[in-house]
């Protein structure tokens, strides 16, 4: 047990790194200006429950 786990270490951190970028990457891409991140997020809070007239049990 001299340095087997660091190969391993490394290759995850990374593979951990270039996921990171590239979803920073294609976040920063997708929401340049911001009003895209707020629509997504509204768009993400009504099918949550939506039924608050109806009163589907709270």
């Amino acid at each position: 047990m001299k340095k087997q786990l660091s190969p391993l270490v490394a290759v995850v951190l990374i593979v951990l790194a270039v996921l990171i970028a590239a979803g920073a990457l294609f976040y920063f891409l997708r929401t340049p200006s911001g009003p895209d991140n707020s629509y997504m997020a509204r768009e993400h809070l009504p099918p949550r429950r939506p039924p608050i007239a109806g009163g589907g049990g709270r």
